[in-house]
């Protein structure tokens, strides 16, 4: 909607020729377009949620809610502490299927972490369904939503699982202003994963955590986020562009 509005604004600015002009006219109208544009390169987070599943259970449901703001985005962090990958057949948000944006593994295929992403999820309280569940393996499911975000599936994505230290720290290139950065990480004695630089812990349990930037990161280019626990750490990050 604010891109729409910043278009028709600068389609009206360009009619009247008041571009070229020094007047209080052509002066409001780029203020409303330099409003309109700030706008759209807003993201907020949504709502957070976390929750935990034992041993023997095939489907596991969660009630979460996605509040009514436009360009709104789900991100799901799941990990598991069984032998193959990303161990569950699909998720679903409000009968939706999500996408699996990366898993990363401890070693060979064990104790896989998975990120998943939704765009324009449902509004309102609806169930998160994973789905196809090892049952002898434990999950955690970490769960953030975002509006003014892409509606494109994120592409942008770095994980890390050969450093295994008390410290990590994930880094990536954004492509554009205005990003924010989302990752999600295990700690394999399974106790707290703690925020360091660039990074601010959502939710987590058993030693899975999902962390934002808090913020989103400002100019294209590099940028960090790290997190420390007691033995080693290894996890995957996105940028998610604003809309």
């Amino acid at each position: 909607m604010a891109n729409l509005l910043w278009k028709t604004l600068a389609r009206i600015t360009a009619a009247f020729g008041l571009l070229a002009g020094s007047g209080a006219q052509a002066q409001g109208l780029s203020q409303m377009m330099l409003a309109a544009r700030a706008v759209s390169a807003t993201i907020t987070r949504d709502n957070t949620a976390n929750v935990m599943a034992t041993t023997g259970v095939s489907s596991l449901t969660v009630s979460y809610t996605v509040g009514s703001g436009t360009n709104r985005a789900l991100i799901v962090g799941v990990k598991s502490n069984g032998t193959t990958g990303p161990d569950f057949s699909s998720v679903t948000y409000s009968g939706v299927n999500m996408i699996i944006l990366g898993t990363v593994y401890q070693a060979a295929t064990t104790r896989p972490v998975t990120l998943l992403y939704l765009a324009a999820p449902a509004s309102g309280a609806n169930n998160l369904i994973l789905n196809g569940l090892n049952t002898f393996s434990i999950y955690d499911v970490n769960v953030v939503s975002y509006t003014g975000a892409t509606q494109t599936t994120p592409a942008n994505i770095v994980s890390d699982n050969t450093t295994l230290s008390t410290s990590l720290t994930l880094s990536l290139t954004t492509a554009g202003k205005n990003s924010w950065m989302i990752g999600y990480f295990y700690n394999t004695s399974d106790d707290a994963i703690s925020a360091g630089a660039g990074a601010t812990i959502l939710t987590q349990d058993s030693g899975a955590a999902q962390a934002d930037s808090n913020g989103d990161v400002g100019a294209a280019g590099s940028h960090s986020m790290t997190v420390t626990g007691d033995v080693s750490i290894y996890g995957i990050m996105l940028e998610l562009p604003h809309a």
